[in-house]
């Protein structure tokens, strides 16, 4: 009996470290989810599914559509959040976004281009374009965009065309100087220069599946089917660089300091330097991410099981995170000045978080 007893006592002293190194590596391998973010308000849009949700500039105003295709606002002033603006359906929205406080912009699939003064509910722009594709507009609403057509708010004209097949990509710079169009078949990077209407090309032997311009308006990147991400600079397209990444990111955009580029994977997110490629970021979350959106340093994700993350990317560091829903998150914004976040999912609530 008693070999018997030291037996079992020598088995449990060399199993006791190897425990401890496997719980060890298991809290290392658990996401970080940073602090618990705080629900400020929750509202429900017209319809399930929620596709698109906004905040403006200082976080007061939340704007939200789901599968009915109606905008709404709804003012953060208040803790009964009252809605306060809503445009009745004029067929498929694929833009909708807050363009200037108290002003809303909204696309429809077809290509009319509507502006709301929120506040008094007036209709202050309204203009249509003929063309397909994505929509966008520039930072300060001044440039509209719609497939491969440039349309100059100030002069009332089109500055240029950037045709592109299966149009992958449309976004403008954050100083409002350039535009950049990606598509697919043949693919493609085009770059138009703001307002000479100067346009750069590059064309690409691989399948250009998600593309993003920074802030400056001269670096491209490009993610394409086979998982690599490649840099470039503008006007030449000279290769500054590339690394690994997935061949389908859920989101793609560059930093602050337009020298350094996040990718949202299926369930990670990371930060990689434009010159070396290099990983300084890399963050796990729970599920499948579903929806993602970048502003400055700051990014949030909505995941497949319902919840958010926050993080700050120049910082390296998970700043809060948040179960919100029982079903998949489809749409998440940021208020980088309100240090808000806003998320909805397929039963069509919307919340808003603060951390």
């Amino acid at each position: 009996m008693a070999l018997s007893r030291r037996s079992s006592s020598g088995w449990h002293s060399r199993l006791a470290p190897a425990l401890a190194l496997a719980l060890a590596f298991l809290g290392a391998c658990r996401p970080d989810e940073g602090k618990p973010a705080r629900t400020l308000a929750r509202v429900h849009a017209a319809g399930q599914f929620v596709s698109r949700v906004a905040l403006d500039a200082s976080g007061m105003a939340l704007l939200g559509v789901a599968d009915r295709d109606e905008l709404q606002v709804w003012s953060l002033r208040t803790p009964e959040t009252p809605q306060v603006f809503s445009a009745p359906p004029a067929g498929p929205l694929i833009l909708a976004e807050f363009v200037a406080p108290e002003r809303v912009l909204a696309t429809t699939a077809s290509g009319s281009f509507s502006e709301w003064n929120w506040l008094s509910r007036a209709l202050t722009y309204n203009h249509k374009l003929y063309a397909q594709g994505v929509a966008a507009h520039s930072p300060d609403g001044r440039y509209l965009a719609f497939g491969g057509v440039i349309w100059d708010r100030a002069t009332e004209r089109d500055l240029f065309t950037m045709a592109v097949r299966e149009q992958t990509a449309l976004e403008f710079s954050a100083d409002g100087s350039h535009v950049l169009s990606a598509g697919r078949h043949p693919s493609q990077l085009l770059v138009g220069e703001l307002p000479s209407g100067r346009v750069f090309q590059h064309r690409s032997s691989e399948d250009i599946r998600v593309a993003a311009l920074n802030g400056r308006g001269d670096r491209v990147a490009a993610s394409l089917r086979n998982g690599i991400i490649r840099l470039f600079r503008v006007p030449d397209f000279h290769l500054l660089g590339e690394f690994w990444g997935n061949s389908d990111p859920a989101g793609l955009a560059f930093l602050e300091d337009g020298e350094h580029v996040v990718t949202a994977g299926e369930s990670c997110v990371e930060v990689h330097a434009v010159a070396t490629g290099w990983k300084s970021f890399h963050s796990e979350v729970n599920g499948r991410i579903t929806a993602f959106y970048s502003s400055a340093d700051l990014a949030v994700a909505g995941t497949s099981e319902g919840k958010i993350w926050i993080w700050d990317l120049a910082k390296a560091k998970t700043l809060a995170s948040a179960q919100l829903a029982p079903s998949a998150i489809r749409a998440v914004a940021l208020s980088p000045k309100g240090r808000r976040a806003a998320a909805g999912d397929e039963t069509g609530a919307i919340t808003v978080v603060d951390w």
